[in-house]
């Protein structure tokens, strides 16, 4: 059974998420809207009580993040990784890319992606093995319309390929997405190892609400 991590970004969220202590995690950095903007991006990466090694790579990008650094036992630090944000940031839409970022350490550790712009900050707790599946149900709101801001992909979601080989997606929009993929019609994607898959919502002045969920899954064939 083939799996992946999948990424649910309906809006900014307006608290700080604790993050699971674990080895090894997998990400995909959303995309922001452009009325919000980034300025600067980074890892906050925390040990606990033994000092560990942590790699930070891009298996899909040879020429992406491929960093490694020791961190002492109960110690904190930041990893910036602005230089590399078009390298990491799922702007692309209904394509396969090679955003995936992988973090691996020789001990626990926790991790959250930050972002910065001039009017917002953001801290995304990062899941180790909770983020980890081949079988999701991605959840939307479905009690405040959205406001079409003439550009589309307000509500996404994303998705990395976390095995070796590659990996068949099986995806249910129920709602209309940029491809354009109609709602309630199941399309196939497949994934190598680190590739990436952004579903964002295709919107128009006619189409006033929010992308209400999507079932995916992922297949051995």
């Amino acid at each position: 059974m083939r799996y992946f991590y999948l990424l649910l970004l309906s809006c900014l969220s307006l608290f700080k998420l604790d993050a699971q202590i674990d080895t090894s995690f997998w990400f995909v950095a959303p995309k922001v809207p452009a009325v919000i903007g980034t300025s600067s991006i980074g890892l906050q990466i925390g040990s606990y009580t033994q000092a560990v090694t942590v790699r930070v790579r891009q298996p899909a990008n040879a020429g992406g993040v491929n960093l490694v650094f020791n961190l002492a036992a109960n110690t904190s630090t930041v990893v910036n990784l602005t230089p590399s944000l078009a390298a990491v940031m799922s702007v692309l839409a209904n394509a396969a890319d090679t955003k995936g970022l992988y973090i691996s350490s020789t001990g626990s550790v926790s991790a959250n992606f930050i972002m910065e712009s001039a009017v917002s900050k953001e801290n995304i707790s990062i899941k180790g093995r909770n983020g980890i599946g081949d079988d999701f149900f991605a959840p939307f709101t479905s009690s405040i319309n959205t406001l079409y801001n003439g550009l589309a992909g307000n509500s996404a979601f994303d998705i990395v390929a976390t095995e070796p080989g590659l990996t068949t997606l099986l995806i249910t929009p129920k709602g209309n997405l940029i491809g354009p993929r109609p709602k309630n019609n199941t399309f196939i994607t497949t994934l190598n190892q680190g590739e990436t898959f952004s579903c964002q919502e295709d919107l128009s002045p006619e189409i006033r609400f929010h992308l209400l969920h999507a079932i995916l899954m992922a297949m051995d064939f």
